[in-house]
Formats: structure tokens, C-alpha cells, sequence
């Protein structure tokens, strides 16, 4: 004998049980979805069978409009049962509407939707799940409607479920979401249309003999309130789809009900859809509850004034539950964005360097001030280091060299050292000492090209409307006689001064603080228009002079370095802080995002920091067209500091 079944998801528990209960019929099914197909021939399909087994609805219907030939045709219902998960809904099928999905695929909860409707945050949505809430919204009453509602449908049928589901009620929940009935309920139905259709079955129960293959798809929970009132212990636990993936961590598929609702809003508001179709959410109960929330939570917000905070402010929410990728620390957009257009400058150390590369790659208007020679190769001109910064200052370590190089180009302080001398006979420009691998051939020369710098650099902070500075050290050498800072003291780039010439410092954070607030005031006063973001490197020192662990004293500079970088945000206008550094170091990281040296930042943590400046701070909003660009591969990255390391390592350990 020949037999199928046709209809929703449930037509595969169904056909098993089929094929236990009579093993010598033939079982297929057919989905609903192939019937709908213009290219498909139901008769053709149907013919030569001698059972179908239909779900109600649309497919018996079908079915029995024609096609099922001399065939027996039993209808069996399509089971929804809503007694153990009342909050879940599905959106309203309509033709041409774009679909809204949540982490548990087309099952949402309708007071999560409500909520993200209404502008509440996680927190407060989360408030709303209590028993008081579930009895205004009728969720109580499900059991009995849904269970005389599937009672009705299956005796329209010809099956009679009622025993059988005083007996499913005594071992709950026999339903794994509303539409997804264990095989106990299947097995039955298979069983009374068997009975029905004069099949020669045996005795043996398929549902203790048959894995639940629906459990490797969406498990709905029965809330704790929901359950207690049904008898037994319920949850907050929801099940993604694993596709039976046994080898999947259970934390890989099972979410609580805070991370339900953080994931179900990100998936909500990237959708971009308004106002989603839930004929559920029309019942004025919902907007009843909402309403009561507010009230409640402007009521309590005087007893704890984090009630009514955004996820952003607190860690477990914003961070500990999602992975490392997703976690965004920037809560505001810069505003106005920046367009291909805006001109763009950056100096800073090493790591300022990527920022400068993907905004040239990207097609932004990253401003070169001082451009090679006519006629200059371009192998030449990366050799002589034109290109990498907006002008050939090179690496920018400190606010107290970048006040010193905008003094100098506006003429407000000539340093006494004009240039030093290798020992090799060449001439060093003591201010940019690894501009030229091969140095000056003559002081005359060095001069001149410092002129052509200066002139460049005024140009940079005449004429653009952004410029980003990345911090990046507080340990400085500087002359004894005029303070003049120097990127690297004269030793380490093998120049001869005379001993005691320089000395070491080290920045606090009022040094640094008032520095960048003079750099600020000063390029406003050259340039009315600019807008400064500031960064804090993330790259560790390569070498301490001070008599602490590299560790440590990397933790004193960036943190330094990082509050003063707050304190200039906060006091000055038109400053903006871009989180480069917290994005890279956090703990959520990983590590990830630095190569095996721990020092150096890996691509992919250079991507992560674009994306999300590009996302925040550009009008294109994404990195996609950039990322892996010829632009971006194999770039020289200029490191001053660099030429402290051999210094470190000739001396003996300790």
C-alpha cells in the first residue's frame, strides 16, 4: 500500500510513526511549500497512491479539489497549541512584506516586540515578564481555549484526542513551541488514521522508539509563571536551531531570556522594519502594559537611578553577553559625518598609520600637504616616507612634540639644535630623525627640506576640516638647553652630540592634559573649522628608560595618555574621542587582535577598529569596500621606537 502525507512540518513525525506502526506501506510525504510551486503536478504526484493523509487548511483542501484520483483522502489537524508558550508569536504572512526574523527564527515573543515597539530597553522589557503581566495580556487562558480549539478541529476530522490529552497534560509540555508537537501527539494521530484507514499495524509505540527530530530545531520554554500554574517547573531558557549538531557546546544554542531580548532587538533594529505585522500586538492590552511599565519605571527611577539606563551602561548586557566582533563601545555617531569629500589629516604614532591607509584606500579625502618632487617614482617617494602622514613629520609620539611642530610652523619656536651629525658623516634632522634612511648630505640640504616640511605642515592645519591624532607615549627626551622634544634621544639613531645635552622625561597627566589643550586652542585659532578626534594607540612600549617592567610602565602612559584624552573631549568643543584603544586591549578581545608578539596589531584588529569608524564616523557607514585593498597590503608602517630596541637588548640581563 501506498502512502502519503502532505502538509506543514508536522508531516515528518507523522510519516515515521507511519512506518513503525505499519512496516509494510510505503510512506512519502509532501510538503505544502512543493504544492504552491506553478511547475508543480499534484495529480501526476498522487496518482497510483492509495492513502493521503492531508493536514486541514490549505493542503486537504487542495487535495480534495482534485488530483487524489481513486485514493483515500484523511485529513488530520494541523496541531497548534499555544497552553504552554502564549508569548509566542509568528508574523502575519502577507505577500510582498518584507520578513522579520529573531533568534528563534520566525517565533518571537510578543512582549519583546511590544517593548522594542515602545522604545524600552532590554532591562526594562525584561521587567515586563511576571505573572502580573502574563494575567492582564489573558496568557492564563490559553490552556483551556487552545485545548478545546484542538479537540474541536481533530473531531472534524474524525479523531478523537480527548483522552489521550488528559494523559499528554500529565507528563508537560507535550509541545515543543506552538506548532511543534513531540511525537507522543503525532504518534496518536498516526495511530487513529491508521486505525481509520484499515492498515495492518502492530503494538509497537514509535514515540518511545523514534528520536524527537524536532528537538534539533527551535524549543520554545514554558516561562516559570506560565508552568507553575500548569503544575510543574518552567524556565527562561530558549533553544536555537542546532541541526542536531551534538558536537555544539549547549552554550553554542542555548540563550537566556536577557540574551533572547539584546539579540532580538540588534535583529530588530537592523531590519529596518517600523512596524512589523503581528495581528497579536493589535490588542490594546499590550499598549495597556507598556503604558503601566513607564509609569512604574519613572516611579522607581528615584530609588535607583540605573533602572532606566541603556544596555551600553552595563557590562554583562553589553559585553559579556556577545561575542567579542560585536561589541560596540561607541554610543554616539560623529556628527556631521564624514563625507568623501571632508579633508582629512592624521598624525600620531605607529598605529595612526593604519587609520591614514584605510581612509586613502577607502576613497576618502585623506589630505597629503607635502607630496613628492615632480618626477619623484613612486618607490622613491615611499622611500623618502611621502605619503604615510599627512606631511613628513613622521611618527608623532607625544602632545608635546605636536605642539612643538605646530610652534615651529607658524614660526612661534625655533630650537637651538639645527640638525645633528652621524657618525658616518651624514646629517640627521634631530626632529625627524628616520625621515631619510641615507640622512642629509649637507646641513644646507637638511634645512631646506625641514622649510619645505614646515610650510607643508601650515598648509595641513590651514586647510583641513578633520584632523585625528593618535597618542601614543609619555617618556620623552628633550634638550637641556631649550626643551626641545626629540622622537628619539640622539644615541639611538647614531648621532654624536655633546654628553648631558639631553635629558629623559616622562609626561604626568597635567603636563599632557594642558598640552593637548593648547594644541586644541591653537589649531582652532588657525583653522575655526577644524574638528579634532583623538585616539590613544593601543600598541604596548617597545622600551621603558624608567626603572619599572615594561608592563607597568606601559599601563602608566596609556592610561595617562587616555584620561587626559577624555578631559580634552569633555572641556573642548568639537573634540571627539574615538575608542581605538578599548577596542583593541579589552579583555573581551581576547588577545586577538594582536600578532604573536603581543605588541603588534594584528589586520584583523585593524579591521575591527575601521569597521567600526566607519560605521559611526563616515556617511558610507561600512569598511567593505576596502578591506584586503591593494592600498592596504604590504604598507610600510614607519616605527621610530624602533631604534630603542637594540639599545635595550646589548645590556646584560639581570
Amino acid at each position: 500500500m501506498k502512502i502519503v502525507v502532505a502538509g506543514n512540518c508536522q508531516i515528518d513525525g507523522i510519516a515515521r510513526c507511519l512506518r513503525v506502526l505499519a512496516p509494510q506501506t510505503a510512506v512519502e510525504t509532501l510538503p505544502y511549500s512543493m504544492m504552491l510551486r506553478d511547475d508543480f503536478d499534484l495529480g501526476a504526484l498522487l496518482s497510483g497512491r492509495d492513502v493521503i493523509i492531508a493536514g486541514d487548511g490549505g493542503t486537504l483542501n487542495r487535495i480534495r479539489g482534485g488530483g487524489a484520483g481513486k485514493a483515500r483522502i484523511f485529513g488530520f489537524p494541523s496541531i497548534f497549541f499555544t497552553g504552554y508558550h502564549p508569548d509566542s508569536v509568528y508574523p502575519d504572512h502577507i505577500a510582498g512584506a518584507p520578513s522579520l526574523l529573531s533568534p528563534t527564527g520566525t517565533n518571537h515573543s510578543a512582549i519583546a516586540l511590544a517593548g522594542w515597539q515602545a522604545g524600552l530597553t532590554v532591562a526594562e522589557t525584561m521587567s515586563l515578564f511576571n505573572a502580573r503581566t502574563f494575567a492582564h495580556l489573558g496568557y492564563f487562558d490559553h490552556w483551556n481555549s487552545s485545548r478545546q480549539h484542538l479537540l474541536v478541529q481533530s473531531a472534524a476530522l474524525g479523531l478523537d484526542l480527548e483522552e489521550k490529552f488528559a494523559g499528554w497534560g500529565i507528563s508537560p509540555p507535550f509541545m515543543l513551541t506552538p506548532n511543534h508537537p513531540k511525537l507522543i501527539v503525532l504518534a496518536e494521530v498516526a495511530r487513529q488514521i491508521a486505525h481509520a484507514a484499515g492498515l495492518k499495524t502492530t503494538n509497537v509505540r514509535p514515540e518511545q522508539l523514534l528520536a524527537e527530530e524536532m528537538l534539533k530545531l527551535v524549543v520554545w520554554p514554558v516561562y516559570p509563571e506560565i508552568a507553575d500554574s500548569l503544575g510543574f517547573e518552567g524556565n527562561y531558557v530558549f533553544k536555537l536551531q542546532d541541526n542536531g549538531n551534538m558536537d555544539k557546546n549547549p552554550s553554542d544554542f542555548l540563550i537566556d531570556l536577557e540574551e533572547y531580548l539584546l539579540r532580538s532587538f540588534k535583529m530588530y533594529n537592523e531590519a529596518g522594519i517600523q512596524k512589523p505585522r503581528f495581528r497579536r500586538l493589535d490588542d490594546p492590552r499590550y499598549d495597556e502594559v507598556i503604558g503601566a511599565s513607564k509609569t512604574k519605571t519613572v516611579v522607581a527611577a528615584s530609588a535607583s537611578p540605573y533602572s532606566t539606563l541603556p544596555d551600553s551602561s552595563f557590562w554583562r548586557r553589553s559585553v559579556s553577553k556577545r561575542d567579542w566582533p560585536d561589541v560596540d563601545p561607541i554610543i554616539q555617531n560623529f556628527e556631521p559625518r564624514i563625507s568623501h569629500r571632508t579633508s582629512i589629516s592624521t598624525a600620531g604614532s605607529c598605529f595612526a598609520q593604519h587609520i591614514a591607509a584605510r581612509l586613502h584606500a577607502a576613497g576618502y579625502n585623506y589630505y597629503i600637504a607635502e607630496n613628492a618632487p615632480e618626477g619623484t617614482t613612486i618607490e622613491e617617494a615611499k622611500r623618502r616616507n611621502y605619503g604615510i602622514y599627512s606631511a613628513r613629520y613622521g611618527n608623532i609620539y607625544s602632545t608635546r612634540q605636536l605642539l612643538q611642530l605646530v610652534k615651529m610652523s607658524i614660526g612661534e619656536f625655533v630650537p637651538g639644535d639645527k640638525f645633528w651629525r652621524r657618525t658616518d658623516g651624514r646629517y640627521i634632522d634631530p626632529y625627524r630623525p628616520n625621515i631619510l634612511d641615507e640622512g642629509f648630505s649637507s646641513p644646507e640640504e637638511l634645512l631646506f627640506d625641514r622649510s619645505e616640511h614646515l610650510a607643508a605642515v601650515r598648509r595641513m592645519l590651514t586647510d583641513s576640516e578633520i584632523f585625528i591624532f593618535t597618542l601614543g607615549l609619555t617618556e620623552i627626551w628633550t634638550s637641556v638647553d631649550d626643551g626641545a622634544v626629540y622622537p628619539l634621544p640622539p644615541g639611538s639613531v647614531g648621532a654624536s652630540v655633546a654628553p648631558g645635552s639631553y635629558q629623559f622625561v616622562n609626561l604626568t597627566v597635567d603636563e599632557v592634559r594642558s598640552e593637548l589643550l593648547a594644541i586644541i586652542d591653537m589649531l582652532r585659532n588657525i583653522n575655526p573649522r577644524i574638528r579634532i578626534i583623538l585616539t590613544v594607540s593601543p600598541v604596548p612600549l617597545i622600551a621603558t628608560y624608567e626603572k619599572k617592567h615594561v608592563v607597568c610602565a606601559t599601563a602608566y602612559s596609556k592610561s595617562i595618555l587616555r584620561v587626559a584624552a577624555d578631559e580634552a573631549w569633555r572641556l573642548r568643543p568639537d573634540v571627539n574621542y574615538f575608542p581605538s584603544y578599548e577596542i583593541i586591549t579589552s579583555n573581551f578581545s581576547r588577545g586577538l587582535c594582536f600578532e604573536d608578539d603581543f605588541r603588534t596589531v594584528s589586520p584583523g584588529g585593524v579591521d575591527r577598529v575601521m569597521k567600526l569608524f566607519f560605521e559611526h564616523y563616515t556617511t558610507s557607514g561600512t569598511q567593505q569596500d576596502f578591506l584586503g585593498h591593494e592600498h592596504t597590503q604590504g604598507r610600510k608602517i614607519i616605527c621610530d621606537e624602533e631604534n630603542l630596541e637594540p639599545a635595550i637588548s646589548e645590556k646584560p640581563r639581570n
